[in-house]
């Protein structure tokens, strides 16, 4: 499933890892990696890891901003290392009325 997100808005990736009985466990890193693919390319661009922050209520957050972003395909990552595991989900960065594209001015 692919979800939609305007250019503009600021993404918010939460996670709350689980072992395989579905208790709640602290692993030693959580990660958000991204992965875009724009209009026109065929090779992937990636950016360098996102670090995700514990919340007090044990989750773990981080943010993306997609105001600089290009239209285009988005792939996010979710990674953990010990326990490992990952969750992956796609989007579609669309453009908005007030910044369409980018216009090169003469």
């Amino acid at each position: 499933m692919t979800t939609k997100v305007v250019r503009g808005q600021l993404m918010v990736f939460r996670s709350a890892p689980l072992d395989d009985n579905g208790v709640s466990v602290v692993p030693i890193t959580v990660r958000l990696h991204l992965n875009y693919i724009h209009p026109g390319e065929t090779t992937p661009r990636s950016d360098p890891h996102i670090d995700m922050i514990r919340q007090t209520d044990g989750t773990f957050r981080a943010e993306f901003d997609t105001k600089d972003t290009e239209p285009g395909s988005l792939y996010a990552s979710i990674r953990t290392t010990n326990p490992a595991s990952a969750w992956d989900m796609k989007y579609q960065i669309t453009a908005n009325a007030a910044n369409p594209e980018d216009v090169p001015t003469a």
